[in-house]
């Protein structure tokens, strides 16, 4: 099983237990990567430019939205029921939520900014997030 870590610049990948790492940068901007997800297939990473996806494991990536991602920090949870629809924590909104692989995004309920986001059980609807004002718990996808 690989392991993907995210930073500065992009994305590396292990193929061997974290022994060596190899960037897997191709189609990404030269910046960081503040958040990371993976799920059926798919990575999705948030950057300073944008949400991009990669469908080949990191080798390539794609563009998804130039204007979502900045503000996004941590995890990006892929629902493993729907791999299009994302959560993630973003420090200027609080958690939110996207149905069409990071295209779009909405602001979900719960707290005003938010540093992570974590499943509270097996899929997306049972969500943990934290910020700087708290923690809050949803059973319903964040919606309250």
């Amino acid at each position: 099983m690989p392991i993907y870590v995210s930073g500065h610049p992009g994305l590396s990948r292990s193929a061997d237990g974290g022994q060596s790492l190899r960037r897997q940068n191709q189609g990404l901007p030269d910046t960081d990567l503040h958040a990371l997800g993976a799920g059926a297939g798919v990575l999705y990473g948030a950057s300073p430019a944008g949400i991009f996806a990669s469908n080949d494991g990191g080798g390539s990536w794609q563009v998804r939205s130039e204007a979502a991602g900045p503000a996004l920090f941590g995890r990006i949870l892929v629902d493993p029921k729907n791999p299009e629809h994302l959560v993630a924590a973003d420090v200027r909104s609080g958690p939110v939520d996207s149905s069409d692989g990071g295209r779009t995004w909405r602001k979900l309920g719960g707290l005003r900014a938010a540093t992570w986001v974590s499943q509270a059980g097996p899929d997306t609807r049972a969500l943990v997030a934290s910020g700087p004002t708290g923690a809050s718990r949803s059973a319903d996808g964040g919606r309250s």
